[in-house]
């Protein structure tokens, strides 16, 4: 099914009947990627891909963080879902965590090594935009600047990766009131696990559980899926 968005087609995917759990993917990745972390769950799921990724089409103006949650509660409302399960990866978990402070609509929350918190300073970050703002100042080409992320992007997407990776969402932690997962994995260096430990001081009915892996973590761990499961039968 597609719905139209701030100009763009949006694809998501509607399977089951009952409560609904709403999949909400990685920067990068369309709703495939979070599909495994579904298959023991129960009732009506809903899968979504944010533009430029899966089978949505390009962004055809700039967006912001909150385009996205809007997005997302644009679909629920399309859908008659007034309350759900919310299952957010990375960026996905950075739109959930917004999505659950904004509406009245999540019942329960689980955050996949979830983006949101402020970096720590890093010498090497700090070089970097240095590097850029000297390149910049002397007129020189400055496309080949930024993370492989950015860089992949088309020109028109560029300035709203650049919003969103600099919103940081710590005060909407705050008003995140209904149970909440975080899952971390050890080695994960995209949203490292102290990220994941500030979130759980700051979202007051959370709790943490670490496992071994990295930024996929539930591909190095099948306990992940497991304990996502009960967790959702169990809220």
């Amino acid at each position: 099914m597609f719905i139209c968005f701030k100009g763009s087609k949006i694809y998501y995917e509607v399977q089951g009947q009952g409560d609904a759990t709403v999949f909400l993917c990685g920067w990068g990745y369309g709703s495939d990627a979070i599909k495994p972390l579904a298959r023991n769950i129960k009732g009506k799921k809903v899968f979504i891909d944010f533009p430029m990724f899966g089978k949505s089409d390009a962004l055809m103006e700039d967006w912001a963080l909150l385009d996205y949650v809007n997005l997302v509660y644009a679909i629920l409302r399309k859908e008659n879902i007034m309350r759900a399960k919310i299952v957010g990866h990375s960026f996905g978990g950075k739109v959930a965590i917004l999505l659950s402070a904004k509406y009245n609509i999540t019942e329960s929350l689980v955050l996949l090594c979830s983006a949101g918190i402020k970096p720590r300073f890093s010498p090497r970050k700090t070089l970097a935009v240095w590097r850029y703002k000297l390149a910049k100042m002397r007129g020189k080409d400055v496309s080949g600047f930024g993370s492989a992320d950015y860089l992949a992007l088309p020109q028109n997407a560029k300035k709203t990766f650049v919003v969103i990776v600099n919103t940081h969402i710590e005060d909407a932690c705050k008003y995140v009131r209904c149970p909440t997962l975080i899952i971390a994995g050890k080695n994960d260096d995209a949203t490292p696990l102290y990220m994941q430990k500030k979130m759980r001081r700051l979202i007051k009915h959370a709790t943490l559980k670490i496992f071994d892996g990295g930024h996929f973590v539930w591909l190095d761990d099948w306990g992940v899926v497991q304990t996502l499961s009960r967790f959702l039968e169990e809220t």
